[in-house]
């Protein structure tokens, strides 16, 4: 086997069934140096432990996506396939190390570590280069926004993927190796660039602007944690393999090889695990938060199931981490009432929950012609707010129980939205530019 040889840590010198000269053993040529190979090691067993479940848990969370998807859902979904895919082969490879020596084996083994070595790269560009058409290009991008042209591009890489993968566990193709040099150098400048200009666009402020808006700069810190992450994954093997030359055999063999490939390896753990972080509640539940995860409000209705009304007169609605208390008072005697929403105090202490007084309202509905003044409630010790009107999952509803308030916040909406359409017709943009438009914010209502 030559001495460089991509992404090949633990197959360093297999075997032939014939070589009589002595057994073969992972550390081959590397007994005085095993540092790098339990380096990578240590990394790939990362992998299987955090990169593996994070991988499953992107690939859940794509696939249940009832809305509109992210056009770069398809690349991320591919790329979690093949991380995924290279983590199950992680304990295959150590078994056949240490313990079974099977040359078939070491065949499957080669096969994903090529899939690794061109699909990650390659999806890794794909990805870069949607989000600067979209950010460079917003109109040329519009014109694109279909997933098929994703698809075709998904299909492109993963046949050249599979065929760099099959190449590579056939093996016997003269300086194949620096097929994954170029393509690799290729990729890391092309996601530099892509990257870096995003970067450059959204840093730079609008007309009359002093600042960066804060979903640029939001925008802005996201690119820029990309951008170091894919430098950490992918900067060792750009900057060490080039050089080759320079080194021993023994030690590119046993210390920069394995070194370099550990932080690419690792890029399985932390591409996923940066995508879970920019979704919205998909942090791990706690004990006092049930909405705080990706399975809300379903986890919220069994933790509060037992949280029902105590009087007839009062219901008690919950959604997600919002609790509404309806009471009935009749005849001026408000003890139901008040009592219910003691009881729903108390049942939230128990149960380790923290009411928020500071936005918690009271609305009375009173038909009464001879209004009285009523006095507020207290939740430990705090007076709660009354209004005339509040907004109840998405509807006004006000004191006088008419459409009024709700009618004029949706009309006030739609003047907005239809104000930026008619100065987008301004500039003539192309109709179908302003169909979309007009499409998308629709859906929004």
């Amino acid at each position: 086997m030559d001495a460089f040889d991509s992404n090949s840590t633990f197959l360093l010198n297999h075997s032939k069934p014939n070589d009589s000269v002595r057994p073969w053993t992972p550390f081959d040529g590397c007994e005085e140096r095993p540092a790098g190979i339990f380096f990578d090691l240590t990394a790939q067993i990362f992998n299987v432990i955090l990169g593996l479940p994070a991988n499953v848990t992107v690939l859940w969370l794509i696939l249940r996506k009832t809305g509109e998807s992210s056009t770069s859902d398809i690349f991320i979904f591919n790329l979690a396939v093949m991380d995924g895919f290279f983590g199950c082969m992680v304990p295959l490879d150590i078994v056949n190390v240490f313990l079974l020596n099977n040359k078939d084996v070491w065949y499957a083994q080669k096969f994903a570590y090529g899939v690794k070595d061109m699909g990650g790269p390659l999806f890794l560009s794909c990805i870069c280069l949607d989000r600067y058409v979209a950010v460079l290009h917003p109109i040329t991008f519009t014109g694109l926004k279909d997933h098929k042209y994703r698809a075709a591009c998904s299909v492109v890489v993963l046949a050249i993927t599979l065929a760099y993968a099959i190449a590579k566990a056939i093996g016997g193709i003269e300086n194949f190796e620096k097929i994954f040099t170029v393509s690799i150098l290729t990729a890391f400048a092309f996601m530099l660039f892509c990257n870096i200009s995003i970067l450059w666009a959204l840093k730079r402020s609008g007309p009359g602007k002093d600042e960066m808006h804060p979903m640029k700069k939001k925008a802005f810190k996201m690119v820029l944690s990309i951008l170091a992450i894919i430098v950490f994954n992918y900067l060792p093997p750009v900057a060490l393999f080039p050089f080759q030359q320079y080194y021993s055999v023994d030690v590119f063999k046993c210390y920069i090889q394995p070194f370099a490939f550990s932080f690419v390896n690792i890029s399985s753990s932390t591409q996923p695990l940066l995508y879970l972080s920019r979704v919205e509640n998909t942090k791990l539940c706690s004990s006092t938060r049930t909405n705080s995860c990706v399975l809300s409000p379903l986890l919220n209705s069994l933790f509060t199931h037992n949280c029902t009304a105590k009087f007839s007169t009062n219901t008690i609605i919950k959604y997600a981490d919002d609790t509404t208390v309806v009471g009935l008072i009749t005849d001026n005697d408000k003890t139901a009432y008040r009592e219910e929403i003691k009881q729903l105090a108390d049942w939230c202490r128990t149960n380790n929950l923290c009411l928020n007084v500071s936005k918690t309202k009271e609305l009375i509905v009173d038909f009464r012609r001879q209004g009285k003044v009523h006095s507020p409630v207290y939740i430990e010790g705090s007076a709660v707010e009354m209004v005339n009107n509040f907004k109840f999952l998405g509807v006004h509803i006000s004191k006088d129980l008419t459409w009024a308030l709700n009618t004029s916040s949706l009309i006030k909406k739609a003047q907005q939205w239809l104000y930026f359409l008619r100065m987008l017709k301004k500039i003539c943009l192309h109709p179908r530019i302003l169909t979309n438009f007009y499409r998308y914010r629709r859906r929004a209502y």
